[in-house]
């Protein structure tokens, strides 16, 4: 009897300490996060010579998140609206499975921005940065600039 008793309150005990069902949100999956070169707050290079049509990015990697599906990355863009510096928003973003490039697209009215970064290999520590713009019937413009990482 003594040994039926401890039986149960062994199975008791470890039944309570283990959920029955495993979900997504468990801290389990938070010990698989791993940290992206990419996350962090990015600077243009030249935006001190008022070039570029961004002029900063947050990108934070979502891989972490609780909530599926969710997109690879979060990207907050800084850019030109007229003469202004404004902050564009919030969009999510992914890597694109065939290259190490994050994409990220911005509908602004009547425009479409298309926005691809990836870390520099000829500049280590450095994230390149292109946009392309485009209006309907009207030329898309584009350009591509560097990044580093801000203090």
């Amino acid at each position: 009897m003594y040994r039926l008793c401890l039986a149960i309150l062994v199975v008791g005990i470890f039944t309570a300490m283990v959920p029955l069902t495993p979900s997504f949100n468990s801290t389990v999956a938070h010990a698989a996060c791993v940290a992206q070169a990419e996350d962090g707050n990015w600077t243009n290079t030249n935006a001190d010579f008022g070039g570029g049509l961004v002029t900063s990015i947050t990108l934070h990697a979502s891989n972490c998140e609780d909530t599926n599906p969710h997109p690879d990355f979060y990207v907050r863009v800084f850019g030109r609206c007229a003469t202004n510096r404004c902050d564009w928003g919030t969009v999510g973003a992914n890597r694109l499975r065939s290259s190490v490039q994050i994409y990220a697209e911005y509908g602004q009215g009547p425009a479409n921005t298309q926005i691809w970064m990836n870390m520099s290999k000829p500049h280590p520590g450095y994230l390149l940065v292109t946009v392309r713009k485009n209006y309907p019937g009207i030329k898309t413009t584009g350009e591509s600039n560097y990044f580093r990482r801000a203090l």
